[in-house]
């Protein structure tokens, strides 16, 4: 309830529906032809953005994260969401706004509260980004005025498939406050622990590729850093530094067309990296 309330307060909803009423309040105390004019401009341009937040309120950026291989929903999984501004180009780094929600037991997510700075820059397009910890990102997007919703087919990396999704332009670099950053949200699993367990400890067969292991390793420096109390980055030891350039860097060609795909790797190299980060989930206080 606290984060609904935190949404709505800082909503174009809220904020919106103030502005528009305020300025056809001063609409009818302003004599000056001029003035008046301006007002109008002003109104129409906030009035137009808060009913475009209230369409996005009825009917939300929303979906359903599925594992693809076994049709179970995947739940507490963050889904980030994008406003992107205009006039600014959808494919530029420039948006309104973002937030960051986790799905529930079922999978579901919606984002009924656009940030009120959509009321300033507007909002071209929504969109979505989907990334649970060790799956291929997903996103997908659509015009403001279009509904965005539907379930969403989350696959596990294999060899010779793709290890990149879709891409809509949802990360979007800006001076917005947003959820989207490096803090875990209320409920949300250490990706880093979550590709942990399913590598180290149930060994389950879809983390033997490399864009697996790559992925930890880009974890394991993101993650290292006072947001998330782990030790100060460092260097790995050299025989994983030898295993990383040898295997890890490679790209392979993908049988379902153009793009970078993951490769089979052996149980051992995964069991080698293991140890490894066995070894920093011991430093960085968290117990093997």
């Amino acid at each position: 309830m606290i984060d609904y309330l935190a949404e709505f307060f800082y909503s174009a909803i809220f904020w919106g529906s103030i502005v528009t009423a305020l300025l056809w309040w001063l609409r009818r105390k302003i004599e000056n032809r001029f003035g008046r004019a301006a007002i109008w401009v002003l109104f129409g341009w906030f009035a137009l953005h808060t009913v475009i937040a209230w369409y996005g309120f009825l009917i939300p950026p929303s979906g359903r994260l599925i594992d693809a291989d076994s049709g179970e929903p995947i739940g507490k999984s963050r889904v980030v969401s994008a406003w992107i501004s205009y006039p600014t180009s959808p494919w530029s780094a420039g948006c309104s706004g973002r937030q960051a929600h986790l799905t529930d037991d079922n999978g579901q997510f919606a984002f009924r509260f656009a940030p009120y700075p959509t009321l300033i820059s507007g909002s071209l397009m929504r969109g979505l980004l989907m990334s649970p910890p060790g799956r291929v990102p997903e996103g997908k997007g659509d015009w403001s005025f279009k509904p965005l919703s539907g379930t969403t087919l989350i696959h596990r990396f294999k060899p010779g498939h793709r290890v990149t999704g879709n891409s809509v332009g949802t990360i979007c670099e800006t001076a917005v406050d947003s959820q989207e950053n490096h803090a875990l949200l209320p409920g949300e699993a250490h990706p880093f622990e979550v590709m942990y367990r399913e590598a180290c400890v149930e060994r389950q067969p879809s983390t033997l590729t490399d864009a697996y292991l790559r992925e930890m390793m880009r974890l394991r420096s993101i993650l290292q850093d006072s947001v998330w109390n782990w030790p100060p980055p460092d260097s790995p030891p050299t025989n994983i530094q030898q295993q990383q350039r040898k295997y890890l860097g490679l790209e392979g060609r993908c049988v379902e067309g153009s793009g970078v795909c993951a490769s089979a790797i052996e149980p051992g190299l995964r069991d080698e990296f293991c140890v490894y980060f066995t070894s920093l989930r011991s430093i960085g206080g968290v117990a093997p």
